[in-house]
């Protein structure tokens, strides 16, 4: 049998992933525990539990509302391989989630090379959702909004597919989606965007029974795949169900942001908190280029919106710019209760940055005829990812802290308008910074919050894990440790460190 030789794209694609999976093996074990992962884990353990020792402690767990699509199989990998120490655990969970966001950027990539047919337009789309600081810390540490995030991109790549191999493609589509809802209940979006695009295939087609074979064997088999997947739903599927739907739509939370320079409360931030947010935490030129491509993209839509049910190449734009626009319209109109910056958003990044290409793309065409131009705009991009590469490398492992030049970055001027470390990572380098300049057989340490307690779990045995004895006043404690949460103000509290 006679084999093709791959070709040097191919080879240079495959060699980018490599480095990337390498890279991963060395900074993993960099990054501290994020406020919430204790509970995902937890999740995930008394579903486990549930599913193997019949424990229904599950069913009264406050935070038995979230999936476990993610979660669970956390847990699988922590039992299978026997993994008992703290460290060891979060240190698994940091490397797999990281390694899932690496497959989303793959996805992405796809996607761009199949809708825009340009390898070089797809490279830079990848490259641009992996050199975004805020994302790329956040997909070591968050299980909640990262996994979403790569779930959502890969049903819109299922979705692309399917409306170009239907029927048989919207069983897939249908799994695909059934865990995207699992793991956050907004997945609910893209089942409204399947019925949009089989619709538009049936405008396009005419095609009544496709339409609706479509339909159902895509509901069908979300609708298994989520209840198969989800046990907390076994009890009391549609009760269990609402009642997650209803809990998250309007979340309760009632504590304070800290949103240019004022603490607002969550149920009242403005309209602007989430532009704002992806506006001051972005690239400036990843940015620029989603603005070009979203007036364009608005402008074909408002000129010739017949157009969109014309090609397949037509309806992957739409379907990207209804998958940015409406949840952002949604979560104004609704008013959500939003928190921690724009994390709970992060699965429109991809879209944005889809965005971003759409807008290259047709200024390419405009100047496909000054070559010129062309390698100047080449260079500017080329510049603006090795600007990217080299911030992320300077202030690793804490990209997460990432605020571009839209906003000061005078003496402490962010600290004071904005929430940086909210989930508190970088208490794993405050409590590694006193055992390595401290010798004392014991440390007393007070923190202001709890991730400041969570991270002695990842603190190593070998570094003095033993060594570091919390407690719970000031006046008791050796070391005070902080993450400015809620608390922009210095404190009074002697000689900071």
């Amino acid at each position: 049998m006679l084999i093709d030789k791959p070709n040097k794209k191919t080879v240079i694609l495959s060699a980018l992933f490599v480095l990337l999976f390498a890279t991963s093996l060395f900074i993993y074990k960099d990054y501290g525990i994020a406020w919430d992962e204790p509970q995902q884990r937890e999740l995930g353990l008394r579903t486990y539990n549930y599913l193997f020792h019949g424990d229904d402690s599950l069913l009264e767990f406050k935070d038995r509302h979230y999936g476990v699509a993610f979660e669970l199989p956390l847990v699988f990998i922590e039992k299978s391989l026997d993994i008992e120490d703290s460290r060891s655990i979060y240190l698994m969970r940091h490397l797999v989630s990281h390694l899932f966001f690496i497959i989303g950027v793959i996805f992405f990539f796809l996607i761009l090379l199949k809708q825009f047919g340009n390898y070089r337009l797809a490279l830079a789309g990848a490259l641009f959702l992996l050199l975004s600081p805020v994302i790329f810390a956040h997909s070591f540490f968050n299980s909640k909004d990262i996994p979403f995030m790569v779930m959502f991109v890969i049903s819109q790549f299922t979705l692309l597919q399917a409306v170009r191999s239907r029927p048989v493609g919207f069983i897939l589509h249908g799994v695909i989606t059934g865990l995207l809802m699992n793991i956050r209940i907004m997945g609910v979006i893209m089942v409204a965007l399947t019925f949009l695009f089989i619709l538009l295939k049936y405008l396009q087609d005419k095609d009544l029974k496709r339409l609706l074979g479509s339909s159902l064997i895509f509901l069908f088999s979300a609708v298994i795949i989520l209840f198969v997947t989800w046990p907390y739903l076994w009890t009391d599927p549609a009760g269990h169900f609402r009642e997650a739907f209803t809990v998250m739509r309007q979340f309760n939370w009632d504590d304070p942001v800290l949103y240019f320079g004022q603490m607002i409360p969550a149920k009242e931030v403005p309209w602007h908190y989430i532009p704002g947010w992806i506006g001051i935490t972005t690239p400036l030129l990843y940015l620029l280029l989603a603005v070009i491509g979203f007036i364009m993209l608005v402008g074909v839509v408002i000129r010739n919106p017949v157009s969109f049910i014309k090609t397949d190449q037509q309806s992957g734009h739409l379907l990207f710019l209804l998958a940015f626009l409406g949840p952002v319209l949604a979560v104004v109109i609704l008013k959500s209760v939003l928190y921690d910056g724009w994390r709970q958003m992060f699965f429109i990044y991809p879209s944005l940055l889809y965005m971003a290409i759409y807008g290259l793309d047709r200024i390419l065409i405009k100047i496909n005829r000054f070559p010129l131009l062309k390698y100047a705009l080449a260079g500017i991009i080329l510049i603006q990812l090795a600007w990217a590469l080299d911030i992320m490398i300077r202030i690793h492992p804490f990209q997460q802290v990432y605020f571009n030049i839209l906003v000061s970055h005078k003496d402490d001027h962010i600290r004071q308008r904005f929430e940086m470390d909210y989930w508190g990572t970088s208490y794993k380098q405050a409590l590694e910074h006193i055992l390595m300049h401290d010798d004392s057989d014991t440390i007393r340490v007070t923190a202001a919050n709890k991730p400041g307690r969570i991270n002695h779990n990842i603190i190593s045995i070998e570094a003095g894990r033993h060594r570091i004895e919390y407690v719970n006043t000031v006046d008791k404690a050796d070391y005070f440790i902080t993450n400015y949460r809620w608390h922009p103000e210095d404190y009074p509290y002697g000689k900071p460190w």
